[in-house]
């Protein structure tokens, strides 16, 4: 943990504009500085976030909100009304914080009827809608009480408290596979459920008036890429919600150590990568998670993108290691 905040305090330092004496001011700041600079960067605070939040948006993803339609964009938060459409080619995940997560194929148009989360796993509540195409849902972490999840096509609704499933929509047909624990089916408006267990499937036909019952899923089924991607088991850090760059810049409060949003942004863009940093200093990021400094070269590499669109130059950084004194870090 002390080597955490050691790689995560020079980060830091960096960003706030240190610069080419960024390792020499390090060494010789209290942990004190250190650890108020990290709750300033308010990662953690990001990362459980309640609610459900896009991610891994690959391609074509139109996300239409309020009649406004723009391209979707990882760390997008969905509300209610929300409809996310999935272009030929494209892919998107949603991140259930906390949760698990619903993958989303290419085709898919999916309606958010409700999407609430309290921060750090609390309750959760959510509805979608399923006009085409097909998800696939994983919840590793059973819902509280008050929570619900539920998932309808045509007129046919899958509740869950925590499991593996998923839903397809296609020409007026709603087929519904489970893989793990189990799945209340229900017609809307009706209160007589039919419980699917796990490697069951049902498919409902078009004008059927009754729920049909459930049969085995096929090899093929359960050995289809989609599901097994789907209903592969999720990392703990796979379950947070995205750290972006734009989530980011919405939390901190500016100035942030004397520099506007536009200069921080400006400013990250000039760091070098993390494996240079890495390079350069090995001994502090040998307990680091991959993760952790995943979260970081992705926040350079958005602030360099954002540097590109505006024609910002990007002002020279240089990071010399001078000293590599030890922190007592209480």
């Amino acid at each position: 943990m002390k080597k955490l905040l050691i790689v995560l305090g020079i980060i830091l330092l960096v960003l706030a504009g240190l610069a080419g004496a960024a390792w020499y001011a390090f060494t010789q700041l209290p942990g004190s500085l250190i650890g108020n600079a990290l709750a300033g960067l308010k990662i953690a605070e990001l990362q459980q976030e309640g609610g459900g939040f896009l991610s891994e948006v690959k391609g074509d993803v139109q996300l239409e909100r309020a009649g406004v339609v723009a391209q979707a964009v990882n760390g997008d938060k969905l509300a209610a009304g929300d409809q996310v459409r999935v272009g030929i080619g494209g892919s998107a995940v949603i991140i259930w914080s906390g949760y698990g997560r619903t993958v989303l194929d290419a085709g898919t148009d999916l309606r958010i009827d409700q999407a609430e989360g309290e921060d750090k796993a609390g309750k959760l509540n959510v509805k979608m809608r399923v006009h085409a195409g097909r998800i696939w849902t994983r919840l590793q972490k059973l819902l509280d009480v008050g929570s619900g999840f539920s998932v309808q096509s045509s007129n046919v609704v899958a509740t869950v408290r925590g499991t593996s499933f998923g839903m397809s929509a296609q020409g007026g047909a709603a087929t519904v596979q489970v893989m793990e624990s189990n799945v209340g089916m229900t017609m809307e408006g009706s209160a007589d459920e039919v419980l699917m267990k796990p490697a069951q499937a049902m498919v409902m036909n078009q004008g059927v008036q009754r729920l049909p019952n459930p049969r085995p899923m096929t090899e093929s089924e359960s050995n289809n890429p989609f599901v097994v991607e789907g209903n592969r088991t999720l990392a703990q850090n796979e379950m947070l919600a995205p750290v972006t760059l734009r989530r980011l810049l919405d939390a901190l409060e500016f100035p942030f150590y004397g520099m506007s949003k536009e200069d921080l942004v400006g400013f990250i863009a000039s760091l070098p990568d993390i494996s240079e940093l890495k390079m350069q200093a090995p001994e502090y990021f040998q307990e680091v998670s991959e993760s952790d400094l995943i979260i970081y070269q992705r926040l350079i590499d958005e602030a360099r993108a954002w540097a590109r669109e505006q024609g910002a130059e990007q002002p020279a950084t240089e990071i010399q290691v001078e000293t590599k004194t030890e922190l007592n870090i209480n």
